[in-house]
């Protein structure tokens, strides 16, 4: 939190020259002015608790995946086009940058030990980066901890150790399709308000709250099966496999909403 007012403090021509603040400096005054009184109170020599989380990432060219060892808790999601094309330190800050949100409730003032098989994580995590778009995930992943009271340690582990969390990043989720958010005007002037998205992910949500496969930032709740579709005008854009089970689900809820299937001719 002091890597931008640095870079300002390294402009000056002299000790007595002036320097020009920028927004991200101003940004760290500002965390520093309400928090020094509170960060003062920590000491350095307090007895280290053990870990009471343990959790996994990794990232491959298609997908990033996670999950709260023996907690049944995963998060998986695709990359896009542009998400695919970034540095592999982005790849694997991003992953924890999205997990580290979606799995905010169940670290929730805890001590937690993170797992990557990126070396370039553990020290941006911990140091910060003078490229600036990791040092955004950084800071994002500072912020999440800290509004949680989440005590991050990441670790290094070689991938022979990080298999679990490799192998879910090589899964690429063929039913994660969505449709033009045209359409879905089009279709919520006519029946909805639609009040919640039952299958969808953070990057494609058409209504907020929404259900998803796998833990994601901000997601109500995981798997829509689960939960009651009654009281709600409910969008469902569903895996094919799945339609049926959810006519029979909206059916035992006699739940209102918006099914959208493919047209599937063959």
């Amino acid at each position: 939190m002091t890597r931008s007012m640095y870079a300002v403090v390294n402009q000056k021509l002299s000790w007595n020259s002036e320097v020009k603040l920028t927004n991200e400096a101003c940004d760290e005054s500002a965390f520093w002015d309400e928090n020094v009184d509170s960060l003062n109170f920590h000491s350095p020599w307090a007895p280290l608790q053990p870990p009471a989380k343990f959790v996994y990432s990794d990232a491959s060219d298609h997908a990033c995946s996670s999950f709260i060892d023996n907690d049944h808790k995963i998060f998986h999601q695709n990359w896009s086009p542009e998400e695919s094309s970034k540095s592999s330190a982005w790849r694997d800050l991003r992953t924890v940058d999205l997990a580290v949100s979606a799995f905010a409730l169940a670290l929730q003032g805890k001590r937690v030990a993170w797992f990557t098989d990126n070396t370039s994580v553990v020290s941006i995590v911990h140091n910060g980066s003078k490229v600036t778009e990791l040092q955004s995930l950084a800071l994002s992943i500072f912020n999440v901890c800290a509004r949680h009271g989440i005590s991050l340690e990441t670790k290094w582990i070689p991938r022979s150790f990080n298999y679990q969390a490799d192998l879910l990043s090589r899964t690429i989720g063929f039913d994660d399709y969505t449709i033009h958010d045209d359409v879905f005007r089009m279709l919520d002037c006519k029946w909805g308000p639609h009040t919640v998205d039952r299958f969808a992910c953070s990057y494609n949500a058409k209504v907020s709250p929404y259900n998803s496969r796998f833990y994601q930032p901000e997601t109500e709740a995981v798997d829509a099966f689960t939960q009651n579709w009654d009281g709600e005008n409910n969008w469902i854009l569903p895996p094919v496999s799945q339609i049926s089970r959810v006519i029979a689900h909206a059916g035992a809820c006699k739940a209102v909403g918006t099914l959208v299937i493919p047209v599937w001719k063959s």
